[in-house]
């Protein structure tokens, strides 16, 4: 029986192709644009937590007002370069590009302002950052060297602190605040004149929008799957008027009104759950091509193309209803007399 209900349905959508296909149209679109619009949001989530973790989820950054790098090669600044504020350097990828090509760079001097520097270390590469920024172009030298010989005061705009694996970035948070509470001689009930900022915080700051997001654009995109059920109505309802005298007969050599309902509904299913299949394969080329495109990942989320196609199919039920129960409830004299 309900093989029977199926095949019937086919070959009704099959008799007008073309139409059939214009009717899915929006549920394809609405289909392919809620995976698409998911799987692009979720590999710029993916993006943009590794481009936080390769900066270090162990990392707090002071500054003044209401933003410390791992090494490759070479070696880190000694106790003494750092008092004395001796020209070394420590340079990023980009800078060994551009300045000693495939050349190994340490020993090697490089111009720092006016200045002479001797590079001791290579940093490894980070790649751009979420917002763009070359992470690799970048030249570290000691305190002293840089408020002494290149930047004439002793002004600090920002403190990087590395925070020993497995600690608990949110005490040593506290206890920079309060440090520099006391260091700044900021009495109690007064706000900070400084902003701690922890990278964890920042990552899930950062998540939770590019999420937000994403969740904004597949709402935006699924309304297209409710434009589609009004145009699988609308064909329904025209398919009901066309075949008027087809039910007439069907109900009059003993169909059931249950049965002529199921055959319509059946077909407002077929319909959607084909423009919900066309609509997933549309939806993960775009994907592919635009994560390919914006250089994120992949990251496809199977339980959004479940959902979607089964919206597609209760729209299709949800819409199909009334033209299957208006089909159902047709008086088969009426009907055969209908031209």
């Amino acid at each position: 029986m309900v093989r029977e209900t199926v095949k019937l349905a086919l070959q009704a959508i099959l008799r007008n192709a073309l139409r059939s296909f214009l009717t899915i149209l929006g549920i394809v679109i609405g289909v392919g644009a809620v995976i698409a619009m998911v799987t692009i949001g979720n590999g710029t989530t993916a993006k943009v937590a590794a481009d936080l973790a390769r900066l270090g989820s162990n990392l707090l950054s002071t500054r003044p007002g209401q933003f410390g790098p791992g090494r490759a090669s070479g070696r880190r600044f000694l106790e003494g370069e750092i008092r004395s504020g001796r020209a070394a350097c420590v340079i990023g990828e980009t800078v060994r590009d551009k300045l000693f090509g495939g050349e190994e760079p340490i020993g090697r001097n490089i111009r720092v302002n006016k200045i002479s520097c001797e590079v001791i270390g290579l940093l490894a590469s980070k790649g751009q950052s979420s917002t763009g920024t070359d992470q690799d172009d970048i030249v570290i030298v000691p305190l002293r060297m840089f408020q002494r010989r290149i930047a004439g005061n002793s002004d600090i705009s920002t403190i990087w602190v590395s925070a020993e694996e497995e600690t608990d970035t949110g005490k040593v948070q506290a206890d920079m605040e309060r440090l520099l509470r006391e260091r700044r001689n900021i009495t109690t009930g007064k706000e900070d004149d400084f902003s701690v900022r922890d990278m964890k915080q920042i990552a899930q700051t950062q998540t939770a929008t590019t999420t937000l997001l994403t969740g904004l654009l597949a709402a935006v995109a699924g309304v297209s799957l409710l434009v589609g059920g009004i145009g699988i109505m609308n064909i329904m309802l025209v398919s009901v008027t066309e075949r008027t005298r087809e039910i007439g007969i069907r109900l009059a050599i003993g169909a059931l009104e249950g049965q002529v309902l199921m055959q319509f509904l059946v077909e407002a299913v077929v319909l959607s759950g084909l423009g919900g299949l066309i609509g997933i394969m549309l939806g993960l080329g775009l994907a592919g091509l635009a994560t390919r495109a914006l250089e994120v990942p992949f990251v496809l989320d199977l339980t959004i193309v479940v959902i979607a196609f089964a919206f597609s199919a209760i729209v299709g039920i949800v819409f199909g209803y009334f033209p299957a129960r208006r089909a159902a409830r047709l008086d088969p004299i009426e009907a055969l007399r209908h031209e």
